[in-house]
């Protein structure tokens, strides 16, 4: 995760794969992360993965000096106090919010989201006020007495926020939010299609995390699909590629139909026909896939 870009996985698929092998992963924290992951005990078992602030998008080209350098003064006791010391934009600080890093200071998402709006910040997010701590502190309070004027997130939004705001979540997956449809048009999950037969028919749904096209592979291309469950390997031969070429190119929601493959301890999905999915309703932000052609 602290050597991104790297590899052939992102680091949504990196976390999705360490929970599902059981490895608590859990999200950035205004008071407890570094800017990098790190390592936390827990009471039982295994550490946990603890996300670093960095994966924020937007934190600026200085974010990461003035975090360090005032995590190093002391806690952070608020989120005037935060946003005051770090200077960070109020668009870094409202995705923070919506993606839960300061629920150390007793805030839902929200809640953290009401209290950003108040801060004293003028155009172009410099501090109003910058030296003067008491009317940060007073703000803040008074966005606290009045209270958020907003229900809690739901599953979705929440899934939606920390996807938008770090390109990957530690609770759900995109797929989750389609599965109940895929699961009326009787499309098998990663994990069950892994139980499948050699040569039996299937019909796949996913997320494309990764594409490649071998020069050494005669024109197969190669995609790999993720769900809530798990990996989807599937090959293209070159007369299927280029009859489904723009789904097989640019979608990152396919479904694929196909048979299944079982050689050498490997699973793949021969693939016969390719298309775009389209669920019903939006779609949340999606991590781009990993492309080597």
């Amino acid at each position: 995760l602290n050597a991104q870009p790297m590899g052939f996985y992102a680091p949504s698929t990196l976390v999705a794969d360490a929970r599902r092998h059981g490895v608590s992963v859990w999200p950035p924290c205004a008071v407890r992360s570094e800017w990098e992951a790190t390592l936390v005990p827990q009471s039982e078992g295994q550490p946990a993965v603890l996300l670093g602030l960095g994966g924020f998008r937007g934190l600026g080209a200085g974010g990461r000096e003035h975090y360090e350098a005032e995590a190093a003064r002391g806690p952070f006791t608020s989120i005037g106090d935060f946003a005051r010391r770090t200077r960070f934009p109020r668009t870094a600080l409202a995705r923070m919010a919506a993606a839960g890093a300061f629920r150390e200071l007793g805030l839902g998402r929200r809640e953290a989201l009401w209290q950003i709006a108040a801060l004293p910040l003028r155009f172009g997010d410099a501090p109003l006020f910058e030296d003067s701590a008491d009317v940060w502190s007073h703000t803040e309070e008074a966005a606290a007495e009045r209270g958020a004027p907003v229900a809690a997130m739901s599953a979705r939004d929440t899934l939606v926020a920390d996807i938008d705001a770090l390109g990957l979540s530690t609770t759900g997956h995109p797929m989750e939010l389609f599965r109940s449809e895929l699961r009326e048009a009787n499309i098998p999950t990663a994990s069950a299609i892994a139980d499948m037969r050699h040569r039996e028919e299937v019909t796949a749904a996913g997320l494309v995390i990764g594409r490649q096209r071998p020069g050494s592979a005669k024109g197969m291309v190669f995609m790999t699909l993720e769900d809530e469950s798990g990996l989807i390997n599937l090959v293209l031969t070159p007369a299927v590629y280029q009859r489904y070429r723009r789904p097989a190119r640019n979608e990152l929601l396919v479904l694929a139909r196909g048979v299944v493959e079982r050689k050498q301890g490997a699973l793949n999905i021969l693939v016969h026909h390719l298309e775009k999915f389209s669920p019903r309703g939006d779609a949340p932000p999606l991590p781009p896939s990993r492309d080597f052609h």
